[in-house]
């Protein structure tokens, strides 16, 4: 994770922040643990290139990659959004975190899995996991 935060959030409740950064060839969803210190899942929204046939060495980057095209799906690829048009919204119980833009949905993270669920996602993999109506619904319209 780099230092360009689009958006972020802390639950009082849990504990728990919630941080959109851009990384440069994409833009991923961070969620802290309990006490705030530790990333322990992310989600994969959106790249912000075309999506690569295949993964550059992770080994020298500093920042997440760009979900390649096997993974990413036909509107994965977008320009970076202002900041007024991302929203981060809890769960009731605040261990949980959904990003809106303009209102939509586009990923979330269910605290219980290491992978978050991407809109963008056409298929299940490093990336995450595609975006769960049934669990979206069941954490965030609870």
């Amino acid at each position: 994770m780099n230092d360009n935060v689009l958006a972020k959030a802390h639950h009082p409740a849990s504990g728990r922040h919630a941080l959109v950064c851009d990384e440069g060839e994409s833009v991923w969803l961070y969620l802290t643990d309990v006490d705030g210190r530790e990333l322990v899942a992310d989600c994969w929204l959106f790249n912000t290139i075309i999506a690569p046939d295949q993964l550059a060495s992770l080994a020298n980057r500093a920042t997440a990659p760009a979900a390649t095209s096997r993974f990413a799906g036909p509107d994965a690829r977008r320009g970076l959004p202002g900041t007024n048009e991302i929203s981060i919204v809890w769960s009731a119980d605040g261990h949980d975190a959904c990003v809106r833009m303009a209102g939509i949905p586009v990923g979330f993270i269910d605290s219980r899995a290491r992978q978050g669920y991407s809109r963008n996602l056409r298929a299940d993999g490093p990336f995450g996991q595609r975006f769960d109506n049934a669990r979206y619904r069941a954490l965030f319209d609870a």
